[in-house]
């Protein structure tokens, strides 16, 4: 039984009316309906030019030699490249190294008063983001609200000012 035919004669349960029954497909020699067919001498000929346009071993071997080749160079391109690239890196970085504001900015950065500056201009900076991304949730129309941040702000201002004046001579070398 195919299964087209199970298909049909079980139709939903308790139903009145049966499945129809699926159309019959007959298996012929014969192509019908909008097929074209070739006559054999011109199917033989055909058949011929594709396998005269198959690639020799020689054809594919020289192929494969090509992609060598072009792979090679390749290779080289990107070491060059990787080389032009490191040796610009490494000329600027001594540029840099030799530039004033960079050796006072490494001597600067060798107190820990200054190392504690710049990370306290940084939790400042994201804070301040912070507060910028939560701002409606802060609901600053209140004077309060506003004056209460402002103090709290002023007072870390001053107080970093006084801790920077009284242990940055300290630690200066």
């Amino acid at each position: 039984m195919s299964y087209a035919n199970a298909a049909s004669s079980s139709g939903p349960t308790g139903h009145p009316d049966p499945l129809s029954k699926p159309q019959e497909v007959k298996t012929t020699g014969k192509p019908h309906g909008n097929v074209e067919t070739v006559a054999e001498d011109k199917f033989n000929q055909i058949k011929k030019k594709v396998n005269e346009a198959k690639p020799t071993d020689a054809q594919v071997e020289d192929f494969k030699k090509e992609v060598h080749e072009a792979e090679e160079r390749g290779k080289n391109f990107l070491v060059e490249l990787w080389n032009r690239v490191v040796s610009s890196v490494t000329r600027t970085a001594d540029r840099v190294n030799n530039d004033a504001y960079v050796t006072r900015a490494k001597y600067e950065l060798q107190n820990p008063v200054v190392v504690a500056q710049v990370l306290a201009g940084i939790g400042g900076a994201v804070a301040g983001y912070i507060g910028y991304l939560e701002r409606h949730r802060i609901r600053s129309e209140n004077r309060l609200v506003v004056a209460t941040h402002g103090a709290i702000i002023t007072g870390l201002v001053a107080l970093d000012v006084v801790l920077f004046r009284t242990y940055y001579p300290q630690y200066r070398k």
